[in-house]
């Protein structure tokens, strides 16, 4: 392999595993080269907190994306050690776009995702922004392609 494109995590595993590097990255129309994780709600869904999620569905992206896992240093911050025990379920979706579409579609009550993609349905689809309510964001991670 020449080059590919990975995503933070499996960069990481990339990088300790085969010694890869980075050789750019790419950068929105905004200038940004960042994405962040955010936990959204539906706002006629009544959880406004942690304690609000408490025995509800958390919906994932996948088990290899960053910013499906990074927002969930919220229920540590709550003093909540595993978060699967504190909610009746968490399952991956698979897609970002899942995640989100799950929440809308109240198969889940907590989705986590990157913001990128949360911010581009809410301009594309009518509806997203008046029906999702971000709860928390994390840390910013770079966008990053390696060689």
């Amino acid at each position: 392999m020449d080059g590919a494109f990975f995503g933070s995590f499996t960069y990481v595993l990339a990088h300790k595993k085969l010694g890869i590097k980075v050789i750019a990255r790419p950068v929105g129309l905004d200038g940004s080269s960042t994405y962040y994780g955010v936990i959204f709600v539906r706002k006629d869904g009544g959880i406004t907190n942690v304690a609000g999620m408490k025995g509800k569905r958390l919906v994932l992206v996948d088990k290899a994306t960053t910013a499906g896992y990074s927002s969930l240093w919220l229920f540590q911050r709550a003093g909540i050690e595993d978060y699967r025990t504190y909610i009746k379920e968490a399952y991956f979706a698979g897609t970002h776009e899942d995640a989100i579409y799950d929440v809308l579609n109240k198969k889940a009550d907590i989705g986590a995702a990157k913001n990128t993609i949360l911010d581009r349905m809410r301009k594309r689809e009518a509806g997203v922004d008046q029906k999702m309510k971000i709860l928390a964001i994390s840390r910013r991670f770079r966008k990053t392609v390696w060689h």
